[in-house]
């Protein structure tokens, strides 16, 4: 077993409010101090769980000097791994992530090309996350969900990425 340091923050400004809306704060302030905090109390490495906070992984890096694991380009590498033959992996992730195109560069250098689900199932999708938030998810939204599957299948994905923590935790549910 690893010994851990978890710095749960609630505090943290919202990543959809700043990315998205362009109204909220910019929570790359609290990440970075988040992350010297956690240097500074022992670690030897960072991860950050969030897709959407990987947005702001450069910046978290640069204040430390320990290693932050880059989930996105692990996940890459892990996929480009296990299914050679990829050419098209589609994300299913919060809007924030798709309109900073997170994935994008990362499968680009392996030669994989990411798919996103059209605006239409990308609302739905987000729904789907806040719902998940809220503890209103419902079959209805489970529904919206597999449609934006399909959305991504039928634009010759032939990988389903769940790019976002709360998508995981019904990933199973998923068609």
């Amino acid at each position: 077993h690893l010994r851990m340091l978890v710095d749960n923050n609630p505090k943290v400004p919202s990543r959809i409010k700043a990315l998205i809306d362009g109204s909220g704060e910019d929570p790359a302030p609290v990440l970075v101090q988040m992350a010297r905090d956690l240097e500074r109390w022992g670690a030897d490495f960072l991860a950050i769980p969030c897709n959407t906070a990987h947005h702001f992984h450069p910046a978290v890096q640069a204040a430390v000097g320990v290693p932050v694991l880059n989930m996105i380009e692990l996940t890459a590498g892990r996929i480009r791994q296990e299914t050679p033959d990829v050419r098209k992996v589609g994300v299913l992730a919060s809007t924030a992530v798709i309109r900073t195109d997170l994935y994008g560069e990362s499968f680009a250098r392996r030669g994989v090309e990411v798919v996103h689900p059209g605006d239409k199932s990308q609302d739905q999708v987000l729904a789907a996350i806040r719902a998940i938030k809220a503890q209103t998810f419902s079959s209805a939204s489970l529904d919206a969900l597999n449609r934006a599957v399909d959305d991504l299948i039928a634009r010759e994905a032939e990988v389903i990425l769940i790019a976002c923590t709360e998508l995981s935790v019904i990933a199973k549910k998923l068609q």
